[in-house]
């Protein structure tokens, strides 16, 4: 079901829609909603029937945008209620129920072995989750909060060392969880030496 504002369009089209087989990995028939070069220019509210999810899963259940040449699932921020995915979409194109059970990746650069400084200035992550996005960063070092700048582009975090607030030539214990839009998590913890 799409339900779009009025304005939604820039001009009158002939809408085209068409129900495929669902694709592996997906809980629901593919949509394929008119043409995606059809812009809009308001957001579409779609609702599509989730199939065959296990009731535990339902609330990591989410749309997505499906590029059907390169396989590609692009999430759409959306919620489950009563059988139902729904989330508001920037354009056609092709539309699925997935389920993002995984959670985020967290690559240490600046700590090797979980004990050596590779970097003396500051420690940094790559940091990525492959549907959902990334939620919420949470760094504890010492048991005190820690600042991490996050880079969305290039999936970086960073955290500068400051002397005010932590006593250095000592040894630290770093605890650094990762959360995405679906509330899996990850945690990476080390121990070493600044």
């Amino acid at each position: 079901m799409i339900e779009m504002p009025e304005n939604s369009l820039y001009n009158d089209l002939k809408f085209n829609y068409n129900k495929l087989p669902a694709l592996e990995n997906c809980f629901s028939p593919l949509h394929v909603i008119h043409n995606k070069t059809v812009p809009l220019h308001k957001s579409a509210r779609l609702s599509v029937m989730a199939q065959d999810i296990d009731k535990k899963i339902t609330g990591k259940a989410l749309l997505v945008e499906i590029d059907t040449l390169t396989g590609d699932f692009k999430a759409v921020t959306s919620y489950y209620k009563n059988g139902w995915v729904t989330g508001n979409i920037r354009s056609f194109g092709n539309y699925a129920v997935a389920v993002d059970t995984l959670p985020p990746e967290i690559t240490p650069l600046s700590i090797k072995n979980k004990s050596e400084l590779t970097e003396y200035s500051r420690l940094r992550f790559r940091i990525s989750d492959e549907l959902s996005g990334i939620k919420s960063i949470t760094g504890m070092m010492d048991g005190k909060w820690v600042l991490f700048e996050y880079d969305a582009k290039s999936k970086l975090i960073t955290h500068y060392f400051d002397k005010e607030r932590f006593e250095m030539d000592r040894l630290h214990k770093l605890i650094l969880s990762v959360s995405d839009q679906k509330g899996n998590k990850n945690t990476y913890e080390a121990s070493f030496r600044r």
